[in-house]
């Protein structure tokens, strides 16, 4: 079977293109929830002959101009007296690599037989360090095809940003590498929106578990119409193929974005993680031998009480750093 190769250069140091405002930034409960933990994305592009200049040197000046407005991705993890993770803005830079395949891009069509291949188009983070300040947040890495395509790989530090976050962050990318001169979503930084006073992740046993006492008494959360999904029938299927015994409990554990169930929402350009973690769980009897709706219906209800957990007051206008949002600037 052919097989990818990929020769990787040395790493750059890729800084903001304007000098970045020294601060440190606190991060979100939320946030710190990720630490040690990352994600990434592969951007396939074909190439454009009416281009003349290198795409790999657009794409590395796009980088620098983005990270004007995105500067806390080109500072250094740090940590508190108690442990919760902070922004260093130290205007560093992120990491960036040139790397050549000596394969053409329809290699990676068939995706069950190159999975493997695609940690190659990607540069990871140097995690699970004992010194957080040694970790750098984003890892950039351009791989050429000889047939002239090119993927980008982006490496992000999960404590900085969720998916929706990254979305953001590319776009920009993408607008920079355009010759535009502002990006279409200002990011907010500003974690102070979203912290909550204390992380609670609920437990649920059975339909008549305490659910409603976890809830604010004076506002029920509302049930919305119930609907079956293959979800749920995949969490049943999947335990009853593993036989497990009736009498022991099974547990799902689940991440459920809040972004848009938040009261009042979040400003669009904020890019901190809006994810919590849910958990159901139930003896396998009655996992297997109940109904499906039973089932959607606990996971609705653990839902709803993530929500509850963190709606929270906010704060009103936030500190600015060069006309930026962002909070505790030291």
């Amino acid at each position: 079977m052919e097989k990818l190769n990929v020769k990787k250069s040395e790493p750059l140091m890729v800084a903001p293109f304007l000098p970045s405002p020294k601060a440190i930034l606190s991060l979100s409960s939320i946030d710190n929830l990720f630490r040690g933990t990352s994600f990434n994305s592969l951007l396939v592009y074909n190439a454009h002959h009416s281009i003349s200049e290198d795409p790999l040197n657009i794409i590395q000046k796009a980088l620098s101009k983005v990270l004007v407005y995105y500067f806390p991705f080109a500072g250094r993890l740090t940590s508190t007296v108690n442990g919760e993770l902070q922004v260093e803005c130290t205007g560093e830079g992120v990491l960036f690599v040139e790397a050549m395949a000596d394969n053409n891009l329809t290699f990676l069509r068939d995706f069950d037989h190159v999975y493997s291949s695609f940690q190659q188009l990607l540069l990871p983070l140097p995690l699970g360090t004992n010194d957080v300040q040694k970790s750098h947040l984003l890892i950039v890495q351009v791989t050429r095809f000889i047939c002239g395509d090119f993927v980008v790989g982006v490496n992000f530090h999960h404590s900085i940003c969720d998916g929706q976050g990254a979305g953001h962050f590319l776009q920009g990318l993408g607008q920079m590498a355009r010759g535009e001169f502002k990006l279409s979503i200002e990011p907010i930084w500003n974690r102070g929106l979203l912290k909550a006073e204390e992380l609670i992740h609920l437990n649920f046993y059975n339909l008549n578990s305490t659910m409603e006492s976890a809830c604010k008494p004076n506002s029920p959360p509302i049930v919305e119409k119930l609907v079956q999904t293959s979800f749920a029938l995949a969490w049943q299927a999947n335990t009853k193929a593993l036989q497990i015994p009736y009498n022991q409990n099974v547990m799902l554990r689940f991440v459920v974005d809040m972004s848009r169930s938040i009261n009042p929402q979040l400003p669009q350009g904020y890019y901190g993680n809006t994810m919590g973690r849910a958990i159901v769980e139930d003896t396998m009897q009655d996992l297997i031998n109940g109904p499906l709706l039973r089932v959607v219906k606990m996971i609705k209800k653990s839902k709803l009480s993530l929500y509850e957990t963190y709606l929270m007051p906010r704060k009103t206008c936030p500190p600015t750093v060069n006309g930026h949002k962002h909070e505790n600037v030291l």
